[in-house]
């Protein structure tokens, strides 16, 4: 089985996600992966800072071949799925955004501004139907999960995964099941609502508690004044003992 085996010893936890995996104001101590790796005893590597799921895709593949992954094991939290990226010449490296930052003063003036963000926040009317589309939104995402699994299988990594802000499923897509034939192309068929419930309960993907978002807004320990909203200790311990939990059913 590719899952993290909790009997195991392995050299180190390597995460990625959003700042929900980086820690956010209380950096890398204060991460679902810090408590996960103390679980495993072992050490934990932060490799967060991939906003949008397709950078958290590269990020995995990136560090995966680069590194020594013969007795080490990933841990990956799927970002919210409108978070967008585009590449900026200037950095050399992709600018993500989401919608919130383009529609939001408050968020806007927090994020690195580049000419390009610019135009796009003042043609926003001819981008949102491009890219804020949620059914692409939705199978962009579940692409990266889908491409995620495949390779850390092939590779024999044993890995966990989980959504933290949003859910492949908040939008109920019925599309109907066809039978393919080598000469149709159905682009939106993975938005099948059996499909998507399919891809999250598999036994590499943590879903018992819906994302990690509004499982930590219900909980009666959690403190949006703490971390900046973002999970504090209180509920990364809940959240890990649960994570915990689902790891010992495929032991």
């Amino acid at each position: 089985m590719p899952i993290i085996n909790i009997n195991k010893s392995y050299d180190f936890l390597v995460t990625f996600g959003c700042s929900f995996t980086g820690g956010h104001d209380l950096g890398p101590d204060g991460a679902w992966g810090h408590f996960l790796a103390k679980r495993l005893n072992c050490d934990h590597v932060n490799k967060s800072g991939g906003a949008t799921n397709t950078q958290i895709l590269s990020n995995v593949i990136n560090f995966c071949e680069y590194n020594n992954m013969d007795n080490a094991c990933v841990g990956i939290q799927w970002s919210e799925i409108t978070r967008r990226e585009f590449w900026d010449e200037n950095i050399g490296w992709y600018q993500s955004f989401g919608m919130g930052t383009l529609l939001d003063d408050s968020l806007y003036s927090r994020v690195n501004k580049s000419s390009t963000l610019s135009f796009i926040r003042e043609n926003l009317k001819f981008f949102m139907p491009m890219w804020f589309d949620l059914r692409e939104n939705t199978l962009r995402t579940i692409l990266a999960m889908m491409q995620a699994k495949a390779y850390l299988e092939h590779k024999g990594i044993d890995f966990i995964m989980f959504e933290g802000i949003n859910s492949i499923i908040d939008r109920d897509e019925n599309h109907q099941d066809v039978n393919y034939d080598r000469n149709q192309i159905h682009d939106l068929a993975l938005l099948n609502t059996h499909k998507k419930i399919a891809i999250l309960n598999d036994h590499t993907f943590f879903s018992k508690l819906g994302d990690m978002n509004r499982a930590m807004k219900s909980h009666p320990d959690f403190d949006p004044k703490l971390n900046d909203g973002h999970p504090h200790p209180a509920i990364l311990e809940w959240w890990t003992q649960h994570l915990w939990e689902h790891l010992k059913k495929y032991q």
